[in-house]
């Protein structure tokens, strides 16, 4: 019964979270984590890889049942460039907590959440060094460097600011 009324509460909070964007392809980083990732959300976006412009506001959220406690806990984001992982220029939302919406740390183990943030990409990331699809780690750690959840997935970055067909992103 209780499986069924989390699998039902997921379908609700998936479809809300569609009606107001896009559940972007991505995969689980970590397997040391007992958290579940249901559903990754950019908005606004209409097609996958997103494509984000210089300075306009996005909002990811992410659909999570957390596998263990959580007391506090910090976010990283780090996009690749080439073989490594760099730290996405400008992010500064990095207290998990403060982004629970009507919830609060502590969190439980078995509570499904809704994770939401802005992201804003700055000027930064139109580096000529900076590929116009980007495979990102979001990363969420707790207190004590345990592994909270992972996930990895790509953005489309206008580097002109200036593309508004989406069509006229190769993805590679």
């Amino acid at each position: 019964m209780r499986l069924l009324v989390l699998l039902v509460a997921s379908a609700m909070l998936s479809q809300c979270l569609a009606d107001s964007g896009l559940n972007v392809k991505f995969k689980n980083c970590s397997k040391q984590t007992k958290s579940v990732v249901h559903d990754v959300n950019v908005s606004p976006c209409t097609a996958f890889p997103c494509l984000m412009n210089v300075h306009t506001a996005y909002t990811i959220t992410v659909n999570v049942t957390i596998g263990i406690p959580v007391t506090a806990a910090k976010v990283e984001l780090k996009g690749k460039l080439g073989p490594i992982l760099v730290p996405f220029p400008g992010f500064n939302e990095t207290d998990f907590c403060k982004h629970l919406g009507d919830l609060s740390c502590p969190v439980k183990a078995g509570q499904m959440i809704l994770y939401k943030t802005p992201l804003i990409v700055p000027k930064a990331a139109t580096s000529p060094f900076v590929p116009k699809v980007v495979s990102f780690q979001w990363a969420v750690q707790d207190d004590k460097n345990d592994m909270v959840f992972c996930f990895v997935s790509e953005i489309a970055i206008d580097h002109n600011n200036k593309v508004q067909d989406r069509r006229a992103i190769n993805v590679v």
